[in-house]
């Protein structure tokens, strides 16, 4: 459920006057045009006794003119009939402080909230437009002492408008739609005043904005409730591997040919293989406790120098390229190697196979992809590493171990000293992995791709 989607929906009905009902007490807003008209003469009274004109009768839109039909006890009118805009004042950067202190104010802008002032120039309850920057059009509201500065707008309603509605349908015009297409995007005052806007009876505009209060706090609890929800989603993702690697997501086969037999067979050539004594926790009798460098050959790539990067060729992976990779299933590269390079660093047997891992090293750490295929590509030295499989060992299964935080808290704990987070090829040698029996390997795999394409499937919802 897409809840900002769902708001927008909320005030799309409110603005259009079908979130409430219309009642033929409430009056018209013609009738609420004249108190205003009638209230601003009481104002201006000193002005027209000086000479000034006095104000005009504010004058509705003609239906031809309104963008979409509203209720008939409802009018359209501009922005600048019945509210008064006024751009603050500029105050000096230096002056503003990123944080609150005693004495200190809100100070507003053209984005919302910049900080915080010594002084004010505003007191009361104002919607606020932004009229510079990126998010001009935006609508803000100020309560209390504050400071506007010349790219926020204050936005004067009166005691015959009701200031939560004029801040929630001043949000569903859109005012971004008008701002000038510049490299600097901008809204001048004059040209909100000119922007149509509906007008309800002040009763309805009650109604109405208890409506939308209500419809949002139920909305900001389903919000709640799915950052909730997201958050219980990757602490199961962690407790799933976390009983993987403890050989407790999966029963034990008492067919299965035990971890040791297989141990033997890769390290029987090795004649620097030393059995693993400090055991990190108990796992069942079939696994064994092994060192990264038992299992894999470790490497980095051959370097590949910066003069040779080009934009075509083979696909060059540096660690951002893997990492979202990794985390969206789709990567954009914006370097690339000869073909020619390529072939040379496959000959030398710097080229990832099928079934190896690669693993961030550099940065972000930590993130493990296993390679699919034999389409080429190349990566960039010392910033991931290539555990090379050369035992057929099922690479799924190890790049869940490297996923898991007991993997995780050892990489990030050994790669301190440095001004930059790294795992070194000495320090991936000795990550401790527990070793399963190879077909105990399919079945955790199997059960981890079920349930996390189950919890995929809730987090699809969760948008």
């Amino acid at each position: 459920m897409n809840t900002k989607l769902l708001k927008q929906k909320i005030l799309d009905l409110a603005i259009r006057g079908k979130l409430s009902q219309q009642f033929k007490s409430d009056g018209t807003a013609a009738d609420l045009l004249k108190e205003i008209c009638d209230r601003t003469q009481e104002k201006t009274s000193l002005r027209a006794k000086r000479g000034n004109p006095s104000p005009q009768t504010i004058i509705p839109l003609d239906k031809n003119e309104a963008p979409f039909e509203v209720p008939a006890n409802w009018e359209w009118v501009r922005i600048g009939d019945i509210f008064n805009l006024q751009a603050g004042k500029n105050i000096a950067a230096g002056l503003i402080s990123s944080t609150c202190e005693d004495g200190y104010y809100p100070c507003f802008g053209g984005n919302g909230l910049r900080g915080f002032v010594s002084c004010f120039n505003r007191e009361g309850d104002y919607p606020l437009i932004g009229r510079q920057g990126a998010l001009c059009g935006n609508i803000n509201r100020a309560t209390g002492k504050f400071y506007a500065t010349e790219h926020a707008v204050v936005v004067e309603t009166n005691s015959m408008m009701n200031v939560s509605l004029a801040c929630f349908f001043l949000t569903q015009l859109n005012l971004n739609q008008y701002a000038s297409s510049t490299a600097q995007p901008g809204l001048s005052v004059a040209k909100i005043n000119e922007v149509p806007i509906p007008l309800p009876p002040l009763a309805e505009q009650q109604r109405i904005v208890a409506k939308i209060e209500e419809a949002f706090a139920e909305i900001d609890a389903i919000e709640k409730n799915k950052d909730l929800l997201k958050t219980h989603i990757k602490q199961t993702r962690q407790k799933i591997l976390d009983l993987a690697i403890h050989g407790k997501l999966v029963p034990q086969n008492k067919s299965d040919e035990p971890a040791s037999i297989l141990l033997e067979r890769i390290t029987r050539d090795n004649p620097h293989y030393e059995k693993l004594t400090d055991i990190p926790f108990e796992i069942p009798e079939s696994w064994e406790w092994v060192n990264a460098e038992d299992l894999f050959n470790i490497r980095s790539a051959i370097r590949i120098h910066q003069t040779d990067w080009q934009k075509e060729g083979i696909p060059f992976f540096r660690g951002r390229e893997l990492v979202q990779l990794c985390k969206t299933g789709n990567v954009d590269f914006e370097i690339y190697i000869s073909e020619k390079l390529y072939e040379e660093n496959k000959r030398k047997g710097g080229v990832p196979q099928k079934n190896d891992i690669l693993v961030s090293a550099v940065g972000t750490l930590g993130f493990a992809y296993v390679v699919k295929g034999n389409k080429p590509f190349y990566y960039k030295d010392a910033y991931i590493l290539c555990f090379e499989n050369r035992h057929n060992l099922n690479p799924f299964y190890f790049q869940h171990l490297i996923h898991s935080k007991f993997i995780n808290k050892i990489i990030y704990g050994g790669s301190k000293g440095t001004t930059v987070d790294q795992l070194t090829i000495e320090n991936a040698k000795k990550l401790p992995m527990p070793l399963p029996p190879l077909a105990e390997q399919k079945r955790i795999v199997n059960k981890i791709e079920e349930i996390f394409a189950s919890l995929d499937e809730i987090s699809l919802h969760l948008v």
